[in-house]
C-alpha cells in the first residue's frame, strides 16, 4: 500500500477553515453549559428560597403541622388510656370468675379490638379538643410527659425509666454540748437543707388524658393556669362496643357475670362508706361533734345515703348533698342548739 500524500493546502481553503472551526468548536461547550447552568452560592439559593415562600403562609403550615402533631399524639394517649382500662376488666374477671387462659387471652384480643374502634369512632371529637390559642406561640407542649416536637425540630426518643431517688441522708443534729464548744472555737454550723416548692415552668404546658367510667377527660396544666374539659364516651361506652360484648357473652358464663357485678356492687359501697366518712369529717370539724355524736350521726347518714348508679367521681358530692337534705328534726336529738345553728350554715353551702 502506497503511503498517503498530503497535497498543500491553499491560502483560501486555509482561511474559510479559520472563519468555521472557531465555531464547531464553541457550540457543544456553549450547549453544555446551557443545559448544566452556572451553581450559585449556597447562601444564594437559600434567600432565594426564603422568598420564593410566602412567610405567613409558611407559618400557617408550620402551626398547621405542629396542631396535628399534637393531636396525634392526644388521639394515641386516649387509645392507650381506654385499652388500658379494658384489659383492666379483663384482669378483674380472671380473678374474679376464676377464668382460664385461652378465656383470659379471648377477653384480652376483644379488648384491644374494641378500645382501636371505640378511639376511632372518638377521633374527631378528640382533635376537636386541640387548641393551640390556648397557649403562646413560644409555649412546650407535652402530652403525657412527653414533647411534642415542632416542625423542624427531632421527634423525642423515650428514655429510660428514671430510677428512684435514694432519699438524702439529713445530718444529724450535734448535741447541745457540742453545739456550744463549736462556737467558742468559730466552727460553723452544718447547713440546714432548704426544701423550695417546685413550680411548673410557664412556658411549658402538660397535657393528661384520661378515659373513665362516665367520660373522658382532657386537662392542662401549666404555670398560667390550668384548663380542663369532660366529655361523654367514657368506660361505660367502651364496653359496648359489639366485639366485647360478642366475647363477654362467649366466654363468661350467667353465673360467673353474677359474681363479677357483686364484686363492682361491693366496690361501690366502699366508695359510699369513704364518700361518707370524708363528709364526716367536714362536719365534725364545723360542728365540734363528741365521740358519741359522731357515732350517732353516722349510723344516721349510712342509713339514708343511696349512690345508686351514679357516676364515682361524682359520688362524694352525691353523698354529700342527700347529707344536707336531713330533717332537722332528726339531727335535734342529736346536736346542741350552737350545733343546730351552726348546721344550718354548713347546710346551705
Amino acid at each position: 500500500m502506497k503511503p498517503l500524500s498530503l497535497k498543500p493546502l491553499s491560502r483560501t481553503t486555509l482561511s474559510c477553515l479559520a472563519l468555521i472551526l472557531p465555531m464547531l468548536t464553541t457550540q457543544p461547550v456553549a450547549a453544555q453549559k446551557q443545559q448544566v447552568g452556572i451553581a450559585k452560592p449556597v447562601a444564594v439559593q437559600e434567600v432565594e428560597e426564603q422568598l420564593a415562600v410566602d412567610p405567613i403562609e409558611k407559618a400557617n403550615q408550620e402551626e398547621a403541622e405542629f396542631k396535628k402533631r399534637i393531636e396525634n399524639r392526644v388521639v394515641e394517649e386516649f387509645h392507650v388510656a381506654a385499652q388500658s382500662k379494658l384489659l383492666l376488666e379483663v384482669e378483674e374477671l380472671a380473678r374474679v370468675c376464676d377464668l382460664d387462659a385461652k378465656s383470659v387471652k379471648k377477653l384480652e384480643i376483644a379488648a384491644k379490638g374494641a378500645a382501636e374502634r371505640y378511639i376511632r369512632n372518638q377521633e374527631q371529637r378528640l382533635r376537636g379538643h386541640v387548641r393551640l390559642d390556648r397557649w403562646g406561640a413560644d409555649t412546650e407542649i407535652r402530652v403525657a410527659g412527653r414533647k411534642v416536637p415542632r416542625p423542624g425540630e427531632p421527634e423525642e426518643e423515650p428514655g429510660p425509666e428514671p430510677k428512684p431517688k435514694e432519699p438524702e441522708k439529713k445530718p444529724e443534729p450535734k448535741p447541745p454540748v457540742l453545739q456550744a464548744i463549736g462556737r467558742l472555737f468559730g466552727v460553723p454550723p452544718a447547713p440546714q437543707p432548704v426544701f423550695r416548692p417546685q413550680v411548673q415552668d410557664e412556658n411549658v404546658a402538660n397535657i393528661t388524658v384520661a378515659v373513665q367510667r362516665y367520660g373522658m377527660q382532657y386537662r392542662v396544666k401549666h404555670r398560667g393556669g390550668s384548663s380542663s374539659s369532660g366529655f361523654g364516651g367514657g368506660v361505660e361506652e367502651l364496653k359496648r362496643e359489639a366485639v366485647w360484648t360478642q366475647t363477654m357473652a362467649a366466654v363468661v358464663t350467667p353465673e360467673q357475670k353474677q359474681k363479677y357485678e357483686l364484686a363492682i356492687e361491693a366496690r361501690r359501697q366502699r366508695l359510699r362508706d369513704a364518700a361518707i366518712v370524708y363528709a364526716m369529717g367536714q362536719i365534725d370539724l364545723e360542728l365540734h361533734l363528741t365521740e358519741q355524736q359522731y357515732s350517732q350521726l353516722r349510723e344516721l347518714f349510712e342509713s339514708r345515703v343511696e349512690i345508686g348508679n351514679s357516676d364515682p367521681n361524682s359520688v362524694r358530692y352525691v353523698a354529700e348533698r342527700q347529707i344536707k337534705e336531713t330533717d332537722i328534726g332528726l339531727l335535734k336529738p342529736v346536736l346542741s342548739d350552737a350545733q343546730l345553728k351552726v348546721w344550718g350554715e354548713y347546710a346551705s353551702w
